[in-house]
């Protein structure tokens, strides 16, 4: 018992030297008998909140978007371990991240920008500035049923269109058949035009791999 005592008081004043812990009293002047993490202690916490939301970030499956600070972040301090030759520091880290449907998120955009939206699939083209605010009622709003979410930044809506499909039906065809498919997809396509190479082509090409569709509103090749 005296050797654990010893070993106990070497690390403390070590993890004091160090700046991993104070006690309380000697910072604010609190309990005695209760610890505080000093400056590399707080760096070392951060570094596990790090961490945490890097997995998720990873995690994350398709189809789904994580918004900056969409998460909240406990961490609770574990019973602490020593032996002759270690001393271990627990914390508990829990992440609780808020993700959004993109396709619903698009719906819902859609449906608070542009009148008599008709229910169409679409995509919603996010800016930079575009960002999210949470919001709750109590300590734990991830607990709540009813968390609040506020969007806020620019948003362009862009009806959704089957790429595949469009260069199957011109594979092979002449190049007039993209004033068919302007007026068939009115509704999808703001405007399209094409380019065949060699230029004195009227005709696409029958493979469909040497055609290619460049997206002017998501700024895209596919």
């Amino acid at each position: 018992m005296p050797m654990n005592e010893n070993l106990m008081d070497k690390v403390v004043s070590l993890c004091k030297r160090r700046g991993f812990i104070f006690h309380s009293s000697e910072i604010y002047g609190g309990l005695s008998n209760t610890w505080d993490y000093g400056p590399y202690g707080v760096e070392l916490k951060n570094n596990l909140k790090l961490e945490l939301i890097k997995s998720v970030y990873s995690q994350k499956p398709g189809g789904y978007i994580i918004f900056d600070n969409n998460y909240y972040v406990e961490m609770s301090d574990l019973l602490d371990s020593s032996s002759a030759d270690n001393y271990i520091i627990s914390e508990k880290g829990t992440i609780h991240a808020i993700m959004f449907n993109e396709a619903e998120l698009s719906s819902f955009l859609a449906k608070n920008k542009i009148k008599d939206f008709d229910n169409s699939k679409v995509d919603a083209l996010l800016g930079k500035n575009f960002s999210t605010e949470l919001s709750g009622s109590t300590e734990k709003p991830w607990t709540e049923n009813s968390l609040k979410v506020r969007f806020s930044g620019d948003a362009k809506i862009s009806w959704s269109y089957d790429k595949d499909k469009i260069i199957s039906g011109i594979a092979g065809e002449n190049e007039s058949v993209i004033r068919d498919i302007e007026v068939r997809l009115r509704n999808s396509i703001e405007s399209i035009s094409s380019e065949i190479q060699p230029f004195w082509q009227n005709d696409f090409p029958k493979n469909p791999e040497k055609i290619k569709i460049f997206d002017s509103v998501r700024n895209t090749s596919m």
